[in-house]
């Protein structure tokens, strides 16, 4: 991780700058998934990702600080366990909601209620 750190500036003895970095990419996956949902018109992939979103953020600060304690790899552990079971469940639950309801019912809901103006925004022509 040190090789991919150091040369973005991301000083790796400073847990602010750990965070900041895990911050970030955590912001830029979720718009990601934001714009993938705009372009799909269909926002359910962020509750496939919601339980992965715990594991990957606690791996990179894990390796990104250099944790040698036990209590580090304990809370690493925990955290992982967590969601990746959450994020399986949330997973299988969107895909049941895709064969269903062509997504999930609350996120159909919302786009529903902010329309014309939440579509009109993605696609000036609707």
């Amino acid at each position: 991780m040190t090789a991919i750190a150091e040369p973005l500036g991301i000083d790796l003895a400073s847990n602010t700058q750990v965070f900041l970095a895990i911050t970030i990419y955590t912001f830029a996956v979720v718009t990601v998934i934001w714009v993938v949902g705009l372009i799909r018109d269909n926002h359910s992939i962020m509750d496939a990702y919601y339980g992965f979103g715990y594991v990957i953020p606690a791996v990179f600060a894990f390796t990104l600080a250099d944790a040698q304690s036990q209590t580090a790899l304990a809370l690493l552990l925990m955290v992982s366990l967590h969601g990746l079971r959450l994020g399986c469940y949330l997973a299988k639950r969107m895909r049941g909601y895709i064969k269903a309801h062509g997504g999930d019912p609350r996120y159909n809901k919302f786009r529903r209620q902010l329309d014309p103006g939440y579509l009109r925004a993605i696609d000036p022509s609707r």
